[in-house]
């Protein structure tokens, strides 16, 4: 488990010592995603993201051979830096400078912005599908990729309030992973951090809009893209993060979906599926989503693929899981739990993002165990709350 102290600010502080890695790992994540923009300010979150790697601070990390990162997400935004454990301290001064400082200007991070969403969003095969689906289903209701109208309307002010609001350490969670003694870690965090005042200490989040109600009939949207093959997306709304059923969904949709075994997979490849794919997003403050992804050869029937998917949710759940199939999913998830975890910098990640969505932070290093947890009566139960799903997107290719 990690070692752990609060400081007199509030900023989380989490260690784990992993000797002879050469490496440390510092991660920094902040509960400040695309939920808190303010409306008519969608990709807020991203571009403060963008502001917030000043060209010096950029040029001081390279001279110190340290690769660094970040990401925005709808929940938090990370920063995520792999230095020599010699250079740690200045990293930490630096994060801490980050937290510190408000943006200055805007520059041409904006247009960075934009062309970062067109190459990821609108460039990608399907990258399209959650900005198209999380308005017809999800309380979100927009990606951190944010509408480009915002995005042209959001000045360096907005910028500096989104800063000034939850980059503050009671709302931030930091993890030193590596090749540094505990004791060290936590006396360069606290000597690093400490100077930062405590900002605010109520963070209130924009309100998220009621509760979508599915019927009978999920709201769909069929959309002409230059998409490489048609494509039928359904959407189902999970239990959230940090209970046990979520894991017990995450097994029965592998078991539906993930992999060449899955019962879609061999199903549907009869009927002219190229793939079958299932993404899970484990969210905290509002319903997860599963999007279970199928991709046809030009000319299939697509309403008969979308049949295909909620009659084997209906044909698991009442009939149960067939030998080993639950088994398979189980080895499929502990592989990857633990490939997330197996580097110092994937362990500083899991820790922070644990530690923001469900308050555990040692949750990180217990996953493997709480799928080997799962039963069969569990997992067939999160079948059944499956229901219909929440809504349907079709993509019907065209010439760009």
């Amino acid at each position: 488990m990690p070692r752990e102290l609060v400081l007199a600010n509030g900023l989380r502080v989490l260690v784990v010592e992993r000797p002879g890695t050469g490496l440390v790992a510092v991660d920094l994540r902040y509960r400040a995603g695309s939920r808190h923009e303010p409306r008519g300010r969608t990709g807020l979150a991203h571009l403060t993201e963008h502001l917030m790697f000043a060209p010096g601070h950029m040029t001081e990390l390279e001279g110190l051979g340290a690769v660094y990162d970040a990401d925005t997400w709808f929940e938090h935004t990370a920063y995520h830096t792999l230095v020599r454990p010699q250079h740690l301290e200045r990293v930490l001064r630096l994060e801490a400078a980050r937290m510190r400082e408000s943006p200055r200007r805007l520059g041409a991070q904006r247009e960075v912005v934009r062309a970062e969403v067109l190459q990821r969003v609108f460039a990608f095969p399907y990258g399209t599908h959650l900005p198209h689906l999380l308005p017809l289903c999800h309380p979100f209701g927009h990606t951190p990729a944010g509408i480009e109208e915002d995005l042209d309307a959001i000045t360096l002010r907005d910028c500096v309030a989104f800063h000034r609001n939850w980059y503050v350490p009671g709302n931030a969670v930091l993890a030193v992973v590596g090749d540094v003694p505990t004791a060290t870690a936590i006396e360069l965090a606290a000597l690093a951090f400490t100077p930062v005042p405590p900002g605010r200490t109520e963070l209130i989040a924009p309100e998220l809009p009621g509760r979508y109600v599915t019927g009978e009939a999920p709201p769909r949207l069929t959309v002409p893209e230059p998409q490489p093959l048609p494509a039928v997306y359904q959407a189902f709304r999970l239990p959230p993060e940090g209970g046990a059923e979520i894991e017990a969904a995450d097994l029965a949709l592998r078991v539906l979906a993930a992999g060449e075994g899955s019962r879609l997979h061999r199903r549907l490849a009869e009927e002219g599926a190229q793939s079958v794919e299932v993404d899970v997003h484990r969210f905290a403050v509002a319903s997860s989503l599963a999007i279970v992804k199928v991709h046809a050869a030009p000319g299939s029937d697509l309403a008969a693929m979308e049949r295909a998917v909620t009659d084997e949710i209906a044909e698991l759940a009442a009939g149960g899981f067939r030998a080993g199939e639950l088994a398979r999913a189980k080895a499929m998830a502990t592989r990857a739990a633990l490939e997330r975890v197996e580097t110092v910098g994937g362990l500083a990640a899991e820790l922070t993002l644990e530690a923001v969505q469900t308050g555990e932070a040692g949750r990180a290093l217990t996953a493997a165990r709480r799928i080997a947890a799962v039963t069969e009566p569990a997992a067939l139960a999160a079948v059944w709350r499956l229901g219909a799903p929440a809504g349907v997107l079709t993509y019907l290719p065209k010439e760009s």
